[in-house]
Order: structure tokens, then C-alpha cells, then sequence
């Protein structure tokens, strides 16, 4: 069977909630893809595993096969799909509680989102760092993080942004 009838198959059990079936036929999807001497194809797979595995509540496998994925997509050199799933593994990461490793993920991902001129999923990704950064306590990273997607999307001149700029250079931190 070709990388692409297995991977048709598991994106059409994907779509079935059949998330065993669906990662079955996405680690085969990779087996061969990975035989036929095809690492964009390979990462392609392993990035739809991993996708399957989290849906199907295997973190660790999720996180497995999307740290393969992103490795291949490194490779590669495939900025958007190592974009794509470095904000998956961050998510993945946060849920896990590994904030850190979470937080370098996002970064990276917002960093090529931005390389990308993808502003909405680098903003998304900036939201979800924040967030990070809240849930490990993290308040003045949070707050910086918080700044500077509200530069970003303009609200800059409200009040509560210019309170937040002047409260952040009273820290000592430089906004430039």
C-alpha cells in the first residue's frame, strides 16, 4: 500500500474519532515513507500520529512522534510545518506541566510565525506562552509576553497597555 492511501486512511478514521485505527495506519504512513528514503513525507506521517495520539489521550506518544516530526521537518528545512508542530508540542508541553520546555517551543514557534508574516498563529502562539508563563508562576515573563502582544494588535494606547509599559520599565525592563 503507498504513504498515501495509508495516510488517507488514517486521516479518514481520524475524522471517525477512531484514533487507534487512525495511529496505526499514520505509523505505517511513516514506516514507508521512511523506507522510500522521503523525510518530508516521514515528518508528514509523524506529525499526523502525533495529532492522533493527543486526540486519543497518549501525551507521551503524542509528544514522541511531534518531536520526531519536527526533528525531520528541521531537516528538511519546512519552516511552516516546524512552526505547526513546535506549537503543538508546546501545548502538548503545557499540559504535561513542562512550562519550560513549553516556553521554548513557543517561542520558537512564534519566532517563525513571525519569519512566516503569520501574524494571527503567532499571536496565538504568544497567548498560549503567556498563559504558560501564568500557570508556572512565571508573573513577569507573563507580563512582558502580555505587553507585547498588546503592541502587537495595536492596543498599545490604552490605558491599561501604557500602565503596564511604565509598571515593566519601573522593573527595569527594556521594551524595545
Amino acid at each position: 500500500m503507498t504513504p498515501d492511501t495509508l495516510s488517507a486512511q488514517g486521516q479518514a478514521a481520524y475524522d471517525a474519532e477512531d484514533y487507534e485505527t487512525a495511529v496505526a495506519a499514520f505509523r505505517q504512513a511513516r514506516q514507508v515513507w521512511h523506507e522510500m528514503g522521503d523525510p518530508f513525507g516521514e515528518a508528514q506521517a509523524a506529525m499526523d500520529e502525533g495529532r492522533a495520539h493527543a486526540r486519543f489521550g497518549n501525551i507521551e506518544a503524542a509528544i514522541e512522534a511531534l518531536s520526531d516530526a519536527l526533528k525531520l521537518f528541521k531537516e528538511c528545512d519546512a519552516l511552516e510545518e516546524q512552526a505547526a508542530v513546535a506549537m503543538q508540542l508546546g501545548q502538548l508541553m503545557v499540559q504535561r506541566g513542562d512550562y519550560k520546555r513549553a516556553s521554548e517551543l513557543l517561542a520558537y514557534a512564534a519566532q517563525l510565525f513571525d519569519e512566516l508574516d503569520d501574524v494571527e498563529h503567532a499571536n496565538e502562539v504568544l497567548a498560549t506562552l503567556e498563559e504558560a508563563f501564568g500557570q508556572q508562576g512565571d508573573w513577569l515573563n507573563r507580563l512582558i509576553v502580555r505587553y507585547y502582544l498588546m503592541r502587537r494588535t495595536g492596543d498599545d494606547v490604552s490605558l491599561s497597555a501604557r500602565l503596564l509599559g511604565l509598571f515593566l520599565r519601573l522593573l527595569g525592563v527594556s521594551l524595545s
